[in-house]
């Protein structure tokens, strides 16, 4: 385009702007003001956000409040004060411990406490020396094992119950278990299910399943599908089995495969876990002191 008839289009450009500016001054003030409005609200927002992020995060990490006869107690919410308040005013001695594992709160006064028991809180008269060693031994610990992910994974309120039968469950290898709708552990393993704890069903290898037979039922197989092998142990029979497309329908012939369980087996020092919950019940058994 030649560089005159560029100059013109731009000339009338201009000349259609101002045209509309003129017109409708009153539309573009309005859209503008629009503009505006929308701008300062949304920084006023922002704002708002940070201002109460800001007063959480104190809540958070600076409070210092009087709780169960002057306790003070750290790293705590506004909302999850409230929360303690109430348990501790209904002696609640459980939901505390558990209030204490997820949160994981600070008690100052731990720090004060002396093998002279005339310079130690009143309160800490009604705790035992294990409960006081246990609550000066877990303020030390860098690294807690029971957190809210902890309880989560072991089934809540059920958490401590479910981490014992798991663990001691998963002394076999592999820890496969027959576990029919009716039976009492099924809601257990039903939730191991869903926080990854464990396989049910068709999602366990078929050399895993076979371990739910015993020696001498895995060798009758093998004599139906004329395997002609004696074997000597499960491990060995039911790896031989799992090869045999004819070993799937024997097995369910047995047992459902819906009623069959595998359980993960993560490595969790069971010691350290009991004694760490036992140090939540003794905070509980402290708050519920008054």
């Amino acid at each position: 385009m030649p560089n005159s008839d560029f100059t013109v289009m731009i000339e009338f450009l201009e000349t259609t702007i101002t045209e509309l500016l003129t017109q409708h001054s009153a539309i573009f003030v309005v859209i503008a003001s629009f503009i505006f409005l929308s701008f300062i609200g949304k920084r006023v927002s922002t704002y708002q956000q940070l201002l109460e992020k800001h007063v959480e995060m104190q809540a958070t990490f600076f409070p210092i409040d009087k709780l169960s006869q002057g306790l003070h107690i750290d790293g705590l919410t506004a909302t999850q004060r409230q929360n303690l308040n109430k348990l501790i005013k209904k002696k609640d001695k459980f939901r505390l411990a558990m209030f204490f594992a997820t949160h994981q709160p600070t008690v100052q006064e731990i720090e004060s406490i002396s093998k002279n028991t005339q310079s130690r809180p009143e309160l800490f008269n009604f705790l035992d020396g294990n409960d006081i060693y246990l609550i000066q031994e877990h303020s030390k610990m860098n690294q807690k094992l029971i957190d809210e992910k902890f309880i989560s994974k072991f089934g809540n309120l059920l958490f401590m119950e479910n981490f014992i039968m798991y663990s001691h469950l998963c002394r076999t290898n592999p820890a496969v278990f027959h576990i029919p709708e009716n039976n009492k552990l099924r809601y257990m393993f039903e939730t191991f299910v869903k926080t990854g704890l464990a396989n049910q069903g068709v999602s366990i290898t078929l050399e895993d399943r076979l371990h739910i037979l015993s020696l001498k039922e895995l060798q009758a197989i093998a004599n139906e599908i004329s395997i002609n092998k004696v074997f000597s142990t499960v491990h060995e029979a039911a790896a031989t089995l799992a090869t045999s497309p004819q070993t799937v329908v024997r097995l369910a012939n047995k047992y459902a495969s819906n009623d069959l369980f595998l359980l993960k087996q993560e490595n969790w020092d069971v010691t350290a876990v009991k004694k760490e919950w036992s140090a939540y019940n003794a905070y509980a058994k402290l708050l519920c002191a008054s």
